[in-house]
């Protein structure tokens, strides 16, 4: 499997479909599963709340330098602090391939599977925040 095999998946809003998508991808090409984030899509306030306050939130550290199925953590344009509301997966530069020359993130909207690029974020009305990779630390859990 493949991360282009993710584009034709759609994801139930009721489960949040951005991090569902990241479960998902997490699973099957990584071999580790996430927990579950039992909330709403639609529900801002809970999701900003989940990011900042739950258990998997240790799970990850943030980087400078990404590379392939880093997290990508994006919160709302206008939102000066920032508050992470979506999460993503990163497809590091290949210069080979003009589409992803600078980069690509991938993410679950209410639709489906779609990939853009950092720069073209504004048009979900999202703003890139910080990379986050995992860091194996879920067996003290």
């Amino acid at each position: 499997m493949q991360l282009n095999d993710f584009l034709d998946r759609v994801y139930p809003s009721h489960e949040a479909p951005c991090w569902a998508f990241v479960r998902d991808v997490y699973y099957h090409l990584k071999d580790v599963e996430l927990l579950r984030v039992g909330i709403s899509g639609h529900n801002k306030t809970a999701i900003r709340k989940a990011f900042k306050t739950h258990l998997m939130r240790g799970w990850f550290e943030p980087t400078d330098k990404p590379t392939e199925l880093d997290i990508v953590g994006m919160c709302d344009v206008g939102d000066d602090e920032c508050n992470l509301t979506h999460a993503g997966i990163w497809m590091p530069p290949d210069k080979s391939i003009f589409a992803l020359r600078n980069g690509l993130i991938m993410h679950a909207v209410h639709g489906g599977v779609t990939s853009i690029p950092p720069d073209r974020l504004a048009h979900f009305n999202l703003k890139l925040y910080k990379f986050y990779r995992y860091n194996n630390a879920t067996d003290s859990i």
